[in-house]
């Protein structure tokens, strides 16, 4: 698709290559899959990348930055199970990729797509349980150290995979429809994220050490202090 398209003609596009009824299902876990990779790629830049951009984080507002790490951790856990999970709950339906399958029989593609599926399955497991037993829900006997299985190791590692198993799911049902296709999930990011905000904080706190420096110094300069005004 073009960059310069926008997400109506993109959703054209799709209905206009897949179907209506299928369009709309690939349009709506492809925006959802683009999601999850830009929230992964914030926590990716903050918590990940190297041990200077965690000082910073550690130097500027230590316990915030744990929530946040913790909230973007857990959401995109939250939205891996989402798509991965079962078609319905009860008699409600679910945006999930396990609503593909039955519009590519008889296609070309119909025995990729289930594989793609069941490594989908596979890959999300760990995602999957940990929602439902620590973070949509608190399983009580893993509170109090009894249950039988405990929670599984899930690590950055595992979250990578899920989702290029999700990109691969949807770049071959894409692929098919509009050959020669793909969307390239894993480079979604934005320009005002993460990294914008390091460079501000690293900035911030070269400025108040150089502030302290020179109180240190016996140096008192009012311009210093006149800028730390509370924020509003």
């Amino acid at each position: 698709m073009a960059d310069s398209q926008s997400p109506e003609e993109v959703r054209a596009t799709c209905h206009s290559t897949m179907g209506t009824e299928l369009g709309e299902l690939y349009y709506l876990l492809s925006n959802e899959v683009t999601w999850l990779y830009w929230r992964w790629h914030e926590y990716v830049t903050l918590y990940t990348e190297s041990d200077r951009r965690l000082e910073i984080l550690n130097s500027s507002a230590p316990f915030f930055f744990y929530v946040v790490q913790r909230v973007l951790w857990d959401e995109t856990l939250l939205g891996i199970s989402r798509l991965a999970g079962p078609e319905a709950t009860g008699r409600k339906r679910n945006l999930s990729v396990h609503r593909i399958l039955p519009f590519m029989a008889g296609t070309a593609v119909a025995e990729k797509v289930e594989a793609l599926l069941k490594e989908v399955t596979e890959k999300s497991a760990s995602a999957i349980d940990l929602r439902n037993r620590h973070i949509a829900h608190r399983d009580l006997d893993v509170v109090l150290g009894k249950a039988a299985t405990p929670l599984p190791q899930v690590t950055k590692e595992t979250v990578d995979a899920a989702l290029a198993a999700l990109a691969a799911l949807l770049n071959a049902v894409q692929s098919h429809f509009q050959v020669g296709t793909t969307t390239a999930y894993q480079f979604a990011s934005s320009p005002h994220g993460a990294e914008t905000l390091l460079y501000v904080l690293r900035d911030g706190l070269k400025r108040e050490q150089a502030r302290t420096k020179k109180l240190e110094d016996g140096i008192y300069d009012p311009d210093d202090w006149n800028d730390r005004d509370p924020p509003l």
